[in-house]
């Protein structure tokens, strides 16, 4: 019945010239056609989710078939057994008519996906209207409608298939003999202890007391990713974006953030593309007002758009986010910010690359030399379901020599509980390790923990 002759196709784009209707029922004979499709879109659709009357009935229809017995129809059993209205009986009998056959799989797949995600923002934004309508009151549109529509907007019908242990021997063999990917930090003890730096589809966090320099850290290892030719995308929810790129080009260029001004566009514009072919791109947020769900949507509009994708993320600072399922934490900040680390896990792990943030040390961690779990600030969930942390630590003797202490205090890639000693330049915002002459005179002055540094610069370069 459903199949006939396929239509003449557009070579372009075989649906440009579909209206919204023609595309419902294209929705619908995916059911019948590619049940592999179709099992995944008809439980989030419904009657009010369709334009046309009669494909709101079909839907309607072959849901309730699905909850009589567990499973979708064939053609015939749903259209004897089920459909009793004579013009929703024509209706389907009209799907014969169309063809999706020629349509490559992932593109049909795009847009069955990006057709149930508009139906359901379209309800959930008529849903949210009658809500305010009916109450009169703006602030009905509660966690509750948000949470609706972060539903609507992130539906998926991503299939996973997983590997076999029959099947896949080979990829397996590949994935043994092929290193993870990692992007290096600025230094060597950190990639030499973490298995050549950042991994992807990880999270690592910089930990640190207030004003410890956290930010310039990040984007110390920011501008050397770039350098390296990787192109990186800074997030800040905190610092304005401007500022944020003179600590990136005074590191770059190495010329102190206080004279910056004195040099003119094709100066920079020159110096910089001398370094790197590649891109930095710095996105600004104000605090609590972005989600991971906002970060991807801009990646892909910077994709769409200006044809670039990060390959490394920094994220200054997690604490700054907000949670996609507003209220998980039943508004305990603590609570959210576990699935905030959580959904920027995955973020990483959806987009394949390393990200990168910082979180602040509670009372416990502040002037202390030692750092661990028990000092991260806010919620133990970001050290929980991190891959990496790294604390800045300093002492009064530290300053004075202007060097940092560096503790690995979580480590997926290797071992933790290795500290070492960095050294920074304030007016260039710089880090680099520290050399063996200031290590050796930072210890004459008393360090407490010359036996870890010892360790620490212990290993073959």
């Amino acid at each position: 019945m459903l199949d006939t002759m396929p239509p003449v196709i557009d070579a372009e784009d075989p649906f440009k010239s579909l209206t919204p209707l023609d595309f419902e029922d294209i929705v619908i004979k995916t059911l019948f056609t590619k049940p592999e499709l179709g099992n995944k879109i008809f439980p989030r659709l419904g009657r009010t989710t369709m334009v046309n009357e009669e494909n709101g009935k079909i839907v309607e229809s072959a849901k309730k078939f699905f909850s009589d017995h567990g499973r979708y129809p064939s053609p015939k059993e749903f259209y004897d057994l089920y459909l009793t209205d004579e013009n929703v009986k024509n209706k389907f009998k009209s799907l014969g008519n169309i063809s999706i056959r020629n349509y490559d799989e992932d593109y049909l797949k795009e847009k069955l996906q990006e057709f149930v995600r508009m139906r359901l923002t379209f309800s959930r934004l008529m849903e949210a209207s009658a809500k305010i309508k009916t109450t009169g009151d703006v602030t009905a549109i509660d966690s509750k409608v948000i949470e609706g529509f972060s539903d609507a907007v992130s539906f998926t019908i991503e299939s996973k298939t997983g590997i076999s242990a029959k099947k896949d021997m080979s990829a397996f063999v590949d994935y043994l003999n092929t290193p993870n990917s990692f992007i290096p930090t600025f230094s060597p003890t950190l990639n030499h202890y973490m298995s050549g730096g950042y991994a992807s589809k990880a999270l690592t966090v910089w930990y640190g007391e207030s004003n410890m320099g956290k930010t310039t850290y990040l984007c110390n290892d920011a501008a050397y990713a770039f350098s390296q030719g990787y192109d990186v995308l800074y997030i800040s929810l905190e610092m304005d974006k401007q500022e944020i790129m003179k600590k990136v080009v005074a590191n770059l260029l190495e010329i102190p953030v206080g004279v910056l001004k004195n040099y003119d566009v094709k100066f920079f514009e020159d110096k910089i593309r001398e370094i790197s072919t590649s891109d930095l791109r710095i996105l600004e947020w104000p605090s609590f007002e972005v989600n991971s769900l906002d970060i991807l949507n801009a990646i892909r509009d910077l994709q769409i758009k200006e044809g670039f994708r990060p390959h490394i993320i920094f994220l200054d600072y997690i604490n700054c986010m907000s949670a996609n399922k507003a209220g998980n934490g039943g508004g305990k900040k603590h609570e959210d910010l576990g699935y905030i680390t959580k959904e920027i896990e995955n973020l990483a792990k959806s987009l394949d690359v390393p990200v990168v943030t910082c979180s602040q040390f509670n009372r416990n961690g502040y002037g202390n030399t030692k750092a661990g779990a028990k000092d991260v600030g806010e919620s133990i969930d970001i050290y929980k379901y991190s891959a990496n942390g790294i604390a800045i630590l300093r002492d009064p003797t530290m300053v004075a020599n202007g060097l940092y202490e560096l503790n690995i205090i979580k480590n997926r890639y290797g071992p933790k509980d290795i500290a070492f000693l960095a050294k920074g330049y304030a007016d260039i915002m710089k880090f680099r390790d520290a050399t063996d002459n200031e290590i050796q005179n930072f210890k004459s002055n008393g360090d407490t923990a010359s036996e870890i540094l010892d360790e620490a610069r212990n290993f073959p370069r």
